[in-house]
């Protein structure tokens, strides 16, 4: 089900859910808003079923997906916006807002944690595991900040 949000500087705009392979470890719902809003009913249509698809089509899927993006740039921003918000049982909720220019949101992370590891400042783990095993909290906050990510928390009782 659709759901309307609010992001920081104005603009309201429907999220959609879909699946993430952390859904199942942090029990929480994974929406994604898009500016052109055509988009967001399609992809999460598209989303619902191409799990069951095979990874050739799903390739396929994607290339399309990349083609359509470089031929409608001038329809929205290379801005990045990313809302989640939180709840406990005693009725307290926090929301935590992070935006930053050139869609770089999804690599920023990758790029805190190698930083970490270069320098030493945490031991190179074995396998793959949780961003909050290697580094604390503060430390991802704080290096995203410095790359240039706009992230706010605040009080949403």
């Amino acid at each position: 089900e659709p759901v309307e949000v609010e992001f920081p500087g104005g603009g309201r705009y429907t999220a959609y859910s879909f699946l993430s392979p952390d859904r199942a470890s942090l029990d929480v719902d994974f929406r994604v808003a898009f500016e052109l809003r055509a988009a967001g009913p399609l992809l999460a249509a598209a989303s619902s079923f191409a799990s069951a698809w095979s990874p050739r089509t799903r390739r396929r899927l994607a290339r399309a997906l990349a083609l359509a993006s470089r031929l409608l740039p001038a329809m929205g921003t290379a801005d990045g916006r990313l809302l989640a918000e939180v709840s406990n049982d005693r009725g307290t909720r926090v929301r935590a807002h992070a935006g930053g220019a050139g869609q770089r949101m999804a690599v920023l992370p990758c790029a805190v944690a190698l930083s970490a590891l270069m320098r030493g400042a945490v031991a190179a783990p074995a396998g793959c595991v949780a961003p909050r095993a290697i580094l604390p909290l503060e430390h991802w906050v704080e290096g995203l900040k410095a790359k240039g990510l706009d992230i706010r928390v605040e009080d949403a009782s």
